[in-house]
Protein backbone atom coordinates (compact mmCIF):
# COMPACT_ATOMS: atom_id res chain seq x y z
CA UNK A 1 0.00 0.00 0.00
CA UNK A 2 1.27 3.42 -0.60
CA UNK A 3 2.01 5.44 1.90
CA UNK A 4 2.02 8.68 0.53
CA UNK A 5 3.95 12.02 -0.59
CA UNK A 6 5.52 13.73 2.01
CA UNK A 7 7.65 17.12 0.58
CA UNK A 8 9.73 18.85 2.66
CA UNK A 9 10.04 22.73 2.25
CA UNK A 10 13.28 24.24 0.97
CA UNK A 11 13.81 26.01 3.86
CA UNK A 12 12.76 23.12 6.49
CA UNK A 13 9.97 25.53 8.10
CA UNK A 14 7.18 23.46 6.67
CA UNK A 15 5.93 20.45 4.98
CA UNK A 16 3.12 19.22 2.75
CA UNK A 17 1.31 15.37 2.91
CA UNK A 18 -0.27 14.22 0.30
CA UNK A 19 -1.73 10.40 0.76
CA UNK A 20 -4.68 10.03 -2.23
CA UNK A 21 -5.93 6.64 -1.41
CA UNK A 22 -6.88 7.75 1.81
CA UNK A 23 -8.21 11.15 1.79
CA UNK A 24 -8.53 14.14 -0.80
CA UNK A 25 -6.81 16.93 1.48
CA UNK A 26 -3.66 18.13 0.95
CA UNK A 27 -1.63 18.26 4.97
CA UNK A 28 0.24 20.78 5.85
CA UNK A 29 3.00 21.06 9.21
CA UNK A 30 4.60 24.55 9.79
CA UNK A 31 5.41 26.76 12.41
CA UNK A 32 2.39 27.40 14.76
CA UNK A 33 1.96 31.52 15.27
CA UNK A 34 3.71 31.31 18.95
CA UNK A 35 7.09 32.75 17.84
CA UNK A 36 8.34 29.04 20.07
CA UNK A 37 9.30 25.88 18.44
CA UNK A 38 6.17 24.31 18.07
CA UNK A 39 4.67 22.88 14.68
CA UNK A 40 1.11 21.92 14.05
CA UNK A 41 -0.37 19.99 11.17
CA UNK A 42 -3.73 21.72 8.98
CA UNK A 43 -5.63 20.49 5.93
CA UNK A 44 -6.33 22.37 2.56
CA UNK A 45 -10.17 20.98 2.81
CA UNK A 46 -12.40 19.88 5.42
CA UNK A 47 -12.06 19.66 9.16
CA UNK A 48 -8.62 18.59 10.80
CA UNK A 49 -9.15 15.22 13.15
CA UNK A 50 -9.21 15.90 16.73
CA UNK A 51 -6.03 13.17 17.40
CA UNK A 52 -4.12 15.94 14.65
CA UNK A 53 -5.03 19.12 16.83
CA UNK A 54 -2.45 19.76 19.12
CA UNK A 55 1.04 21.23 18.70
CA UNK A 56 4.25 18.82 18.17
CA UNK A 57 8.06 19.85 18.69
CA UNK A 58 9.29 18.82 15.26
CA UNK A 59 7.83 17.92 12.05
CA UNK A 60 9.33 14.44 12.25
CA UNK A 61 6.87 13.90 15.26
CA UNK A 62 3.64 15.56 13.62
CA UNK A 63 4.49 13.37 10.23
CA UNK A 64 4.40 10.10 12.67
CA UNK A 65 1.29 10.82 14.44
CA UNK A 66 -0.29 11.90 10.56
CA UNK A 67 0.43 8.63 9.15
CA UNK A 68 -0.18 6.93 12.21
CA UNK A 69 -3.66 8.26 12.16
CA UNK A 70 -3.78 7.98 8.45
CA UNK A 71 -2.81 4.06 8.51
CA UNK A 72 -5.18 3.57 11.00
CA UNK A 73 -8.34 5.41 9.72
CA UNK A 74 -10.25 4.23 6.43
CA UNK A 75 -10.36 6.42 2.97
CA UNK A 76 -12.49 8.89 3.33
CA UNK A 77 -16.05 9.00 1.42
CA UNK A 78 -14.64 11.78 -1.37
CA UNK A 79 -11.57 9.36 -1.64
CA UNK A 80 -13.54 6.16 -2.27
CA UNK A 81 -15.73 7.88 -4.67
CA UNK A 82 -12.80 9.32 -6.50
CA UNK A 83 -10.89 6.04 -6.83
CA UNK A 84 -14.21 4.04 -7.81
CA UNK A 85 -13.97 6.79 -10.72
CA UNK A 86 -10.35 6.18 -11.51
CA UNK A 87 -11.70 2.31 -11.81
CA UNK A 88 -14.42 2.94 -13.91
CA UNK A 89 -12.35 5.30 -16.15
CA UNK A 90 -9.74 2.28 -16.53
CA UNK A 91 -12.00 -0.21 -17.56
CA UNK A 92 -13.80 2.15 -20.27
CA UNK A 93 -10.94 2.63 -21.54
CA UNK A 94 -9.58 -0.69 -21.28
CA UNK A 95 -12.89 -1.97 -23.08
CA UNK A 96 -12.61 0.38 -25.95
CA UNK A 97 -8.65 -0.40 -26.47
CA UNK A 98 -9.92 -3.88 -26.22
CA UNK A 99 -12.65 -3.30 -29.07
CA UNK A 100 -10.94 -1.41 -31.41
CA UNK A 101 -7.76 -3.75 -31.21
CA UNK A 102 -9.74 -6.60 -31.65
CA UNK A 103 -10.82 -5.59 -35.20
CA UNK A 104 -7.26 -4.14 -35.74
CA UNK A 105 -4.85 -6.12 -37.41
CA UNK A 106 -7.28 -7.91 -39.38
CA UNK A 107 -7.56 -8.52 -43.19
CA UNK A 108 -11.64 -9.24 -43.28
CA UNK A 109 -13.85 -7.61 -40.95
CA UNK A 110 -17.33 -9.28 -41.73
CA UNK A 111 -19.65 -6.73 -42.11
CA UNK A 112 -23.74 -7.02 -42.34
CA UNK A 113 -26.93 -9.63 -41.79
CA UNK A 114 -25.24 -12.36 -44.26
CA UNK A 115 -22.11 -12.92 -42.09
Amino acid sequence: MDEGKFNLSDDGRSATFEWMEKTNGKFTIKKDGTGFIFYEIMIDAGKLPEVLKGRFSSIDSAMRKLREHLRQSKPTPAARRDAVGREVQERMKAKADGAKASTKGRKQVRQGADH
